[in-house]
């Protein structure tokens, strides 16, 4: 015939052993931040429900019976394959946690992202966050084919499977050398560097697509010596 207990739980095991094994109801209740007498209405609900008693006060503090020595060994036993169940658990959890992958090119990663994910890792700590420099072209194929989940790229192409959403607004800059005829100039016209040697992004990059746009339109030729990604 089996023992229904009624009082039994991991918290009432987990004080009973430190009972048996600091010796005291005082000890345990401090252990587990209760108070004495709920330890030993524990104690007294468990010896209740077994119809036996477990503990012996005396002079040298509570000692465990036969009964209660075997119910220490068993309760430890449970207690830790509980602890071992509960790692596993928060293993498997912590290694399905939310994952947010992101590509961006590297103009805007390097100088502009830094801010945004630190703010994102202190808003979802539980989101494990993933950056890859990368390439234009490459963003986009990967967020097409579900590689990505984000990707940030400048003057993204339209594509009815991806959302563009506007992320930062830049403005378009003349970079030259300080003795340069249009060093010191606070505004510039398209027309202004009409032949002038320039140093492009690569025929392939939405940027170079724009500025060529733009100085078709102007009716400006530039002299492009250089080409970079």
């Amino acid at each position: 015939m089996k023992t229904h207990v009624e009082s039994l739980s991991t918290s009432v095991m987990r004080t009973f052993c430190d009972v048996v094994e600091a010796k005291s109801f005082t000890r345990a209740a401090e252990m587990n931040n209760l108070s004495q007498s709920a330890v030993s209405q524990q104690v007294a609900a468990l010896e209740r429900d077994l119809d036996t008693r477990l503990l012996i006060r005396g002079a040298g503090g509570a000692e465990p019976t036969d009964v209660g020595k075997a119910f220490y060994r068993g309760a430890k036993d449970v207690l830790a394959r509980v602890e071992l169940m509960l790692d596993e658990v928060d293993k498997i959890i912590q290694s399905a946690s939310p994952v947010l992958r992101v590509g961006t090119i590297y103009s805007v990663g390097f100088y502009l992202l830094d801010a945004y994910v630190r703010k994102f890792l202190q808003t979802h700590p539980q989101v494990k966050l993933e950056v890859r420099y990368t390439k234009w072209d490459e963003i986009t194929s990967a967020v097409l084919s579900g590689e990505m989940d984000l990707g940030i790229v400048a003057l993204p192409d339209k594509h009815r499977s991806i959302d563009i959403i506007p992320f930062a607004d830049e403005e378009l800059m003349v970079v030259c050398a300080p003795d340069h005829r249009l060093a010191g100039r606070t505004s510039l016209d398209p027309s202004d560097i009409k032949g002038e040697r320039f140093v492009a992004f690569e025929t392939s990059v939405p940027t170079r697509r724009f500025i060529d746009r733009l100085l078709r339109a102007c009716r400006v030729s530039v002299d492009v010596c250089m080409e970079f990604d």
